[in-house]
């Protein structure tokens, strides 16, 4: 700026030439919404505009895509076709907004792809997981006395050993020491409750808990009715989830290593050693409560260890939580042990539903609204079997009938006819079929 000499002042004009910035407007193909998404050229120094100008030109590709518009069913098209076309197979959220980068812009787009993935109904029946299990740890209350909670379990799959095939154990949740019968696979509940009155009843007496998996045998009406009898309460785990009695499963995997080694250095049946197998066991060191077992009615040292595991175990876990209503899918590969109907295909998918939460029972349990097919199932699953349902745009349509409707669509002198839902057209032009209706 200079001074004229009459008092007023003038601006210098620079010289540049337009060539210089060659836009190249052919090439940007925009669809601008005016006003509403400003440039935001009001803070840049006008000095170095131009230098700017040419590095933007060389880092950025935006002169090669094409700016969508704020059209939400414009981008729905753009994103179901780079999603589920076949050239593309579902792609994960990072891969589909660099492949839609290369072409397309808008504001919030990475938001939007991941939102679309995250949500997509395939994706979710599909996909495996890759993060940490759900649900943070649930430690069992601590017993107070010995013998007054107990957990029971089955070693099956044993060869045949003096007529024997499996081994029952139970073990002692405040002192850890174990017992070890010798039974066939065959034998159903009430040989169990005369063997368990026998050896647990006669020398410990009655037992106040006993937790359990689902094993027919301890679900049936007799083992429930027997216990109950007795008042001891029973706790089954839910389904497909053995950490729920983590304690059996460990002395259980203690067991057979010990019966492996019995009987590779001394030979023989395994049911011949089992009684010495139970004496080392119980007479061995405790390293989860630090202690042999004889004197661990001390409930400070049982707090102690499982405050310990709980932090060891929920650094590999996270929080999830469900609200009653909410939509959930089931884990598939749980179900195909308990029903045959159930496909085993290896390219079936990972999930089932969604299914609708009817109650929580416990921090980390939700009961699901199961369709009539699966009646027979037990309704109650832990939350690392489950998963957020997201889908929430429309419904799946799979082996539904839907009606469709074909639309001739006028626009500036050109025509375009397509099919269109028919619940999708109501919705959209509710007047329109409400004029028809009256007419």
């Amino acid at each position: 700026m200079y001074d004229r000499g009459d008092g007023r002042s003038c601006w210098l004009t620079m010289t540049w030439t337009l060539s210089t910035i060659r836009v190249r407007l052919t090439l940007w193909q925009m669809l601008l919404v005016g006003g509403e998404e400003p440039l935001g050229l009001a803070e840049v120094d006008q000095v170095d505009l131009l230098s700017r100008i040419r590095v933007a030109q060389e880092k950025d590709q935006c002169m090669d895509r094409v700016c969508v518009t704020k059209d939400e069913d414009l981008r729905q098209e753009i994103l179901r076709e780079a999603h589920a076309s076949k050239f593309s197979i579902h792609p994960g959220a990072t891969k589909m907004y660099r492949d839609l980068k290369r072409f397309y812009h808008w504001v919030g787009m990475k938001r939007d792809v991941a939102d679309w993935v995250a949500a997509y109904n395939v994706c979710q029946l599909m996909k495996a997981e890759h993060q940490v299990p759900s649900g943070l740890l649930q430690s069992l209350p601590i017993p107070e006395w010995k013998w007054d909670m107990i957990t029971m379990d089955f070693v099956v799959g044993l060869p045949v050993s003096r007529t024997y095939d499996a081994i029952w154990v139970i073990v002692d949740r405040l002192t850890k020491s174990p017992h070890f019968f010798a039974i066939k696979k065959t034998d159903g509940a009430e040989v169990l409750a005369k063997k368990y009155v026998k050896e647990i009843v006669r020398f410990h007496g009655v037992s106040a808990t006993i937790v359990s998996d689902r094993d027919p045998r301890f679900a049936s009406v007799f083992w429930r009715d027997f216990q109950a009898e007795m008042g001891t309460k029973v706790h089954m785990s839910t389904v497909n989830h053995p950490q729920t009695d983590g304690q059996s499963e460990k002395t259980i995997q203690k067991l057979e290593d010990l019966l492996r080694m019995c009987v590779l250095d001394w030979g023989g049946h395994w049911a011949d050693h089992l009684s010495l197998v139970e004496f080392a066991y119980n007479n061995s060191f405790q390293a989860s409560i630090g202690d042999d077992g004889e004197d661990l009615c001390c409930e400070a040292k049982h707090e102690e260890a499982q405050d310990r595991q709980k932090s060891y175990a929920d650094k590999r876990r996270k929080q999830l939580e469900f609200a009653v209503g909410d939509r959930v899918y089931l884990n598939r590969a749980m179900m195909r042990d308990l029903n045959k109907s159930i496909s085993k295909d290896k390219l079936s998918t990972r999930y089932m539903g969604p299914f609708r939460v009817v109650e929580r029972n416990g921090p980390v349990v939700y009961r699901l609204e199961l369709p009539p097919i699966m009646e027979k199932f037990h309704n109650l699953f832990h939350v690392s079997k489950l998963r957020r349902c997201l889908h929430t745009s429309e419904e799946v349509m799979r082996r539904k009938r839907v009606s469709l409707l074909r639309g001739l669509w006028d626009c500036d002198s050109v025509r375009e006819e397509t099919w269109e839902p028919e619940d999708k057209m109501k919705t959209k032009f509710k007047k329109w079929f409400e004029k028809q209706a009256e007419e």
